[in-house]
Protein backbone atom coordinates (compact mmCIF):
# COMPACT_ATOMS: atom_id res chain seq x y z
CA UNK A 1 0.00 0.00 0.00
CA UNK A 2 1.37 3.41 -0.91
CA UNK A 3 -1.28 5.81 1.31
CA UNK A 4 -2.37 7.56 -1.98
CA UNK A 5 -5.73 7.11 -2.69
CA UNK A 6 -6.93 8.46 -6.10
CA UNK A 7 -10.16 8.10 -7.95
CA UNK A 8 -11.79 7.04 -11.20
CA UNK A 9 -10.38 10.46 -13.04
CA UNK A 10 -8.08 12.76 -13.14
CA UNK A 11 -8.13 16.40 -12.54
CA UNK A 12 -7.89 17.42 -16.06
CA UNK A 13 -10.25 15.55 -16.91
CA UNK A 14 -12.70 16.97 -14.16
CA UNK A 15 -11.87 20.63 -15.10
CA UNK A 16 -12.62 19.62 -18.92
CA UNK A 17 -15.82 18.53 -18.05
CA UNK A 18 -16.70 21.17 -16.34
CA UNK A 19 -15.79 24.10 -18.60
CA UNK A 20 -17.52 21.89 -21.29
CA UNK A 21 -20.81 21.91 -19.14
CA UNK A 22 -20.53 25.42 -18.65
CA UNK A 23 -19.83 26.05 -22.53
CA UNK A 24 -23.62 24.57 -23.01
CA UNK A 25 -24.85 26.34 -20.11
CA UNK A 26 -23.67 29.33 -21.72
CA UNK A 27 -25.06 29.00 -25.41
CA UNK A 28 -28.00 27.04 -24.03
CA UNK A 29 -29.40 29.95 -22.27
CA UNK A 30 -29.17 31.88 -25.14
CA UNK A 31 -31.09 29.60 -27.38
CA UNK A 32 -33.31 28.06 -25.18
CA UNK A 33 -33.47 29.99 -21.96
CA UNK A 34 -32.56 29.45 -18.72
CA UNK A 35 -34.96 27.23 -17.46
CA UNK A 36 -34.86 24.78 -20.32
CA UNK A 37 -31.44 24.60 -20.62
CA UNK A 38 -30.50 23.82 -16.76
CA UNK A 39 -33.21 20.97 -17.00
CA UNK A 40 -31.86 19.56 -20.16
CA UNK A 41 -28.35 19.47 -18.66
CA UNK A 42 -28.74 18.15 -15.66
CA UNK A 43 -31.16 15.22 -16.87
CA UNK A 44 -28.17 14.51 -19.84
CA UNK A 45 -25.55 14.74 -17.60
CA UNK A 46 -27.54 12.83 -14.47
CA UNK A 47 -28.39 9.98 -16.92
CA UNK A 48 -25.01 9.76 -18.55
CA UNK A 49 -23.13 9.26 -15.58
CA UNK A 50 -25.62 6.68 -14.32
CA UNK A 51 -25.24 4.65 -17.45
CA UNK A 52 -21.59 4.10 -16.74
CA UNK A 53 -21.60 3.99 -13.38
CA UNK A 54 -24.15 1.60 -12.57
CA UNK A 55 -21.60 -1.33 -13.12
CA UNK A 56 -20.45 0.05 -9.90
CA UNK A 57 -19.40 -3.00 -7.12
CA UNK A 58 -20.28 -1.12 -4.27
CA UNK A 59 -23.97 -0.09 -4.74
CA UNK A 60 -23.46 3.55 -3.94
CA UNK A 61 -23.88 4.38 -7.87
CA UNK A 62 -27.62 5.94 -6.83
CA UNK A 63 -26.30 7.92 -4.50
CA UNK A 64 -23.83 9.25 -6.33
CA UNK A 65 -26.27 10.12 -8.89
CA UNK A 66 -27.97 12.11 -6.65
CA UNK A 67 -25.19 14.08 -5.92
CA UNK A 68 -24.49 14.20 -9.24
CA UNK A 69 -27.88 15.53 -10.15
CA UNK A 70 -28.48 18.20 -7.53
CA UNK A 71 -24.48 19.81 -8.43
CA UNK A 72 -25.56 20.02 -11.99
CA UNK A 73 -28.74 21.43 -11.36
CA UNK A 74 -27.79 24.15 -8.83
CA UNK A 75 -24.50 24.70 -11.03
CA UNK A 76 -26.38 24.97 -14.25
CA UNK A 77 -29.12 27.19 -12.95
CA UNK A 78 -26.85 29.77 -11.36
CA UNK A 79 -25.12 29.89 -14.49
CA UNK A 80 -28.55 29.82 -16.31
CA UNK A 81 -29.52 32.81 -14.40
CA UNK A 82 -25.90 35.38 -14.80
CA UNK A 83 -26.86 34.40 -18.05
CA UNK A 84 -30.06 36.06 -18.30
CA UNK A 85 -28.95 38.83 -16.49
CA UNK A 86 -26.07 39.42 -19.20
CA UNK A 87 -28.21 38.61 -21.71
CA UNK A 88 -30.99 41.21 -20.16
CA UNK A 89 -28.60 44.06 -19.82
CA UNK A 90 -26.91 43.90 -23.25
CA UNK A 91 -30.78 44.12 -24.59
CA UNK A 92 -31.12 47.14 -22.32
CA UNK A 93 -27.85 48.59 -23.79
CA UNK A 94 -28.71 48.14 -27.37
Amino acid sequence: MTGVASGPYEAWQALGCVLSLAAVVVLGSLVLGPWWTALTVTVAFTVAFSVTASSDETGLWGVRALLVAFGVAAGSTVLAMVMMVVASRRRRAA
